[in-house]
């Protein structure tokens, strides 16, 4: 469901692509319990949205029994 699990554990940035002037990349950060956070994804992807996949692998916030995934897609403005 997550990225592979043995990358590192920070979440790198997408340095933007300058050849594509009309596109720009957004960022979808979840926070929350690890249940709640993967129940989420579930739900997205069986909605069509986004591949359970293209999540980062859970981080953990600090807070107890919090974590953060975060996606970075690109969008192209109409």
């Amino acid at each position: 469901m997550f990225q592979d699990p043995n990358a590192g554990d920070r979440v790198s940035a997408i340095a933007p692509d300058s050849s594509t002037s009309d596109a720009e990349d957004i960022r979808l950060i979840i926070f929350g319990c690890l249940p709640c956070v993967r129940q989420e994804i579930h739900r997205l992807h069986a909605k069509g949205s986004i591949e359970a996949s293209a999540w980062s692998r859970p981080v953990s916030t600090g807070r107890p029994k919090e974590v953060m995934v975060i996606l970075v897609k690109r969008c192209r403005l109409d």
